[in-house]
């Protein structure tokens, strides 16, 4: 029954056919070559799964279509191939046309994101919409209204994902950042987690007044993890496609302008304990020379108890990146990242 199936995002759950394994509805994402001359043959294809079609342009009568599923065994005549049409549309294309969720181009294999010059320093305005967040422009830091906008970031909560452990948070202490950095505050941990703004693009006047995109989250959720985490002596970078999105938080009743989407990503317990462990790489600019220096932090796992405790005894010893996801207003996304890491088998 329909009103069974749970709300999801069908594209987290697509076969080889663009089939939703949940709700089971197509998701296809067609293009065609079309030259726009209102006549002759016009082919198709899905860039995800590959499948073709092919009609005419005058009369939208198909040829064939291995699409919408009907037989079109009568059809002797040729197929053309998923890379036929894609390569008529490649020279010059938009990738913001044909990205997937992840932020990868499906016509040039490319991860994209187009930003302007000073980027950094802009950030998407977002505001409430019922159950859903819109984005509702762009904003600079430093702009005399900042502080009537909330801002888009994300935020990853790593877990440990099976063994004695499951369901252990993954942290990280800042401490020798701060001592790194000078800060006055350089004697106390702060257990800390990946998280950063969203850098906005100016010229996707598109995304005004439409939700904020999942694969635009997770875009940054994924330079989040593969700009900080990676593992010593080899330097490999950790890179994990299971980044499980959870939902958004805010920080207003801190006050906050932030509105933050959160994502869950699993690990192994010996990620963390091995001889060669994945640790993360805090960035800073050193002052005295000018240059850019890295600090490496080691990860550690602890329980939702245990941090909760540390934050009693001392609110400084845990990040508000933590802290906030327990205030009262996130207690529905805080619950279904709870559920989240203690069912996941994956």
């Amino acid at each position: 029954m329909a009103n069974s199936v749970q709300k999801h995002d069908c594209l987290e759950h697509l076969d080889a056919s663009c089939q939703c394994t949940i709700c089971g509805s197509s998701n296809h994402f067609v293009v065609d070559d079309d030259n726009g001359a209102g006549s002759g043959r016009v082919n198709e294809a899905c860039l995800r799964c590959g499948k073709t079609a092919a009609c005419y342009a005058d009369s939208a009568a198909y040829l064939y279509n291995e699409m919408d599923g009907k037989n079109y065994s009568h059809y002797g005549g040729i197929s053309v191939s998923k890379e036929e049409v894609a390569n008529k549309l490649r020279p010059g294309h938009d990738c913001k046309k044909y990205v997937e969720p992840d932020g990868t181009c499906l016509l040039c294999g490319k991860r994209r994101y187009y930003l302007a010059k000073n980027a950094d320093k802009t950030r998407y305005a977002v505001k409430r919409d019922g159950d859903d967040y819109l984005i509702s422009g762009f904003t600079r830091i430093g702009d005399t209204d900042e502080q009537d906008v909330c801002k888009l970031a994300v935020t990853v909560v790593p877990f440990i994902a099976s063994g004695k452990d499951h369901g252990k948070f993954i942290v990280y202490d800042t401490l020798p950042l701060k001592r790194a950095t000078g800060s006055p505050d350089c004697t106390t941990l702060t257990c800390e987690i990946p998280h950063m703004f969203c850098f906005a693009d100016p010229s996707a006047l598109d995304l005004i007044g439409k939700p904020v995109p999942q694969y635009l989250c997770r875009l940054f959720a994924s330079h989040a993890v593969e700009s900080r985490i990676e593992q010593r002596v080899t330097e490999e970078r950790y890179k994990d496609g299971k980044l499980l999105p959870i939902g958004f938080a805010t920080n207003t009743e801190h006050g906050g302008d932030i509105v933050n989407y959160i994502f869950a990503m699993p690990m192994k317990e010996i990620d963390i304990t091995s001889k060669l462990p994945f640790v993360v790489i805090e960035s800073f600019i050193d002052e005295k020379y000018g240059i850019k220096r890295g600090v490496v932090l080691t990860f550690q796992p602890y329980s939702e108890t245990e941090l909760r405790s540390l934050f009693e005894s001392c609110s400084d010893q845990v990040s508000k990146t933590i802290s906030d996801l327990w205030l009262p207003e996130n207690e529905a996304v805080y619950g279904k990242l709870l559920e989240i890491i203690e069912n996941y088998g994956g």
